[in-house]
């Protein structure tokens, strides 16, 4: 059994959908646009409001990391794959070599 198994599909695929959460969290405002109606309360706007000025220093640190280990993920498939195709050609090599 081989010391590390992988699908580089997979592993692409989930580089990809973790650059798009990370832009999803850096663009995503919709806490600033609610008021009393939607709340019921100023008091509990007043709270979110807090929240959201807090979390809007974090979410752009947070949504660059989760980009970050997207492109990383993605990368990685792309070696991954580059290296097998340069296994597979030196394999090739050496049987013709052989025959």
């Amino acid at each position: 059994m081989p010391d590390l198994q992988y699908s580089i599909g997979l592993l692409d695929g989930f580089g990809g959908r973790l650059v798009t959460l990370g832009t999803s969290m850096k663009d995503d405002k919709v806490l600033d646009d609610l008021g009393a109606d939607d709340l019921g309360h100023q008091r509990l706007v007043d709270a979110v409001r807090d929240f959201n000025d807090a979390w809007d220093d974090n979410r752009e640190l947070v949504g660059t990391k989760v980009e970050n280990l997207g492109q990383m993920a993605s990368q990685s498939a792309e070696a991954f794959t580059e290296a097998d195709q340069e296994l597979a050609d030196k394999v090739a090599d050496i049987l013709e070599e052989d025959s």
